[in-house]
């Protein structure tokens, strides 16, 4: 199994010379992502905009992507840590939602394809300590805030 180090960076300035000091991160990641669903999820940092020479926004092709298959758990932390707008992409069978894994509760189901029909997958980001945890699950009707909608009579 391959080990996944988290690295705290500093960055220092000591007259005209920088120093940047990696150091490895003993204490809790900041995220965890944990895939209680019996579908693979793939997941990355929503996308990456550069300004060009010109001004000119153009996507990064460096995005990390990471897949996490059912019954399975990862640790994470913003690959891209500087940008303003933070969220990640989940991505089930080619369609994708957004998610904010910095606010806690409940977040909207995910409605995605999967052989021929639709299923629906559970969002939540509780706390865990000073770890946010993303939880997927299959989505369960009882057990959810959300109702899926019922089409109105018209009279």
């Amino acid at each position: 199994t391959t080990s996944i180090d988290l690295i705290r960076t500093e960055i220092l300035l000591e007259d005209a010379t920088v120093f940047v000091i990696f150091n490895k991160e003993e204490g809790k990641w900041p995220f965890r992502i944990e895939n209680f669903s019996d579908v693979e999820v793939s997941f990355y940092q929503q996308d990456v905009v550069n300004r060009d020479f010109f001004g000119n926004n153009s996507q990064s092709s460096s995005t990390k992507r990471y897949a996490l298959k059912p019954g399975n758990k990862i640790p994470y932390s913003w690959d891209y840590p500087a940008l303003k707008e933070k969220r990640l992409v989940l991505n089930i069978s080619n369609h994708e939602r957004v998610v904010n894994i910095q606010e806690i509760g409940s977040l909207m189901p995910f409605k995605y394809p999967y052989n021929n029909e639709y299923r629906i997958l559970s969002i939540e980001v509780i706390a865990d300590g000073p770890t946010q945890v993303l939880l997927l699950t299959n989505y369960n009707q009882s057990e959810s805030v959300f109702r899926p909608r019922t089409p109105s009579i018209s009279s």
